[in-house]
C-alpha cells in the first residue's frame, strides 16, 4: 500500500501533494483480502454482495477496506469504528472529523487512497491506454485543451477529474469550465490548488490535487 515513486516529467514535485495509497489487486494475497473485508460495515458489506461480477466485488470491499484502514490510523480509532456522511454531491467524509479530507479512486484492478489534512483533496486513477474519443472531449474538455493537437487525454481527464473531486462535486457541468495544462500539470479554475501526476503500477495514471485551504 505505497505509492509509486514512478513520476512522470511534467510533475511539479516528486511527491504527491498528501499521502497516497495504492493496492494492486493482483496482488491481494487470501489474509489481506480477509483483513479489508472484516473491517467493513453492514452497508458495505451489503453493496458487495450486490455485485455479480467477483471482480467488481473484490474492487469495492478493497476500496472501502483500505479507507477504514488509513483513516483509522489517522485518527486513532478502530476501522470498524468510523462512520462516515455524504456531501451534496456524493463525496465522503469522516464523520467527527472535519480537519480531515479523503478521496477514493479505483480502476480496473488498481485502488487508492489520498488523504489530507491541509484542505480538500482528489484523487482519480485512469488505465493507460483509455481511449477518450472526439465526442467525449467535446463535452467534458474546455475549448483550449480541444484545440491542443496530440494532447495526451488520458493525463487531462486525470487532473480534470482529480479537481472536480476535491471541490466536492462529480462530473458535472463544472467539468468544462476550467483548463489543465500538462507540462508541468496545473489547473487554471476558481480555486487555486497543487497538481501532481504520475504514472502508477505501469498500466494505470494517477493524479492528485490539493486545493489552497480558504481564508
Amino acid at each position: 500500500m505505497t505509492v509509486s515513486n514512478q513520476v512522470t516529467s511534467a510533475s511539479v514535485a516528486t511527491e504527491p501533494p498528501a499521502p497516497l495509497w495504492l493496492v494492486d489487486l493482483n496482488h491481494v494475497s487470501e489474509a489481506l483480502w480477509k483483513r479489508f473485508a472484516d473491517v467493513l460495515d453492514m452497508a458495505e458489506r451489503e453493496r458487495a454482495g450486490r455485485f455479480g461480477l467477483p471482480d467488481r466485488r473484490l474492487q469495492h470491499i478493497v476500496a472501502h477496506g483500505l479507507k477504514r484502514l488509513v483513516l483509522s490510523r489517522i485518527v486513532g480509532s478502530r476501522p470498524d469504528t468510523l462512520t462516515f456522511k455524504l456531501g451534496n454531491f456524493g463525496k465522503p467524509h469522516l464523520l467527527d472529523h472535519p480537519n480531515i479530507d479523503f478521496s477514493l479512486a479505483h480502476c480496473d484492478g488498481l485502488v487508492g487512497i489520498t488523504v489530507s489534512l491541509r484542505g480538500p483533496v482528489g484523487l482519480d486513477l485512469e488505465r493507460r491506454h483509455r481511449v477518450i474519443d472526439d465526442r467525449i472531449a467535446a463535452r467534458y474538455f474546455s475549448l483550449s485543451e480541444q484545440a491542443c493537437p496530440n494532447v495526451d487525454r488520458v493525463r487531462l481527464w486525470t487532473l480534470k477529474e482529480a479537481y472536480v473531486k476535491a471541490i466536492g462535486h462529480g462530473i458535472t457541468g463544472d467539468f468544462n469550465r476550467f483548463t489543465v495544462a500538462l507540462d508541468p500539470p496545473g489547473i487554471d479554475a476558481m480555486r487555486s490548488c497543487t497538481a501532481w501526476q504520475s504514472s502508477v503500477a505501469q498500466t494505470h495514471i494517477a493524479a492528485v490535487v490539493l486545493l489552497a485551504q480558504q481564508k
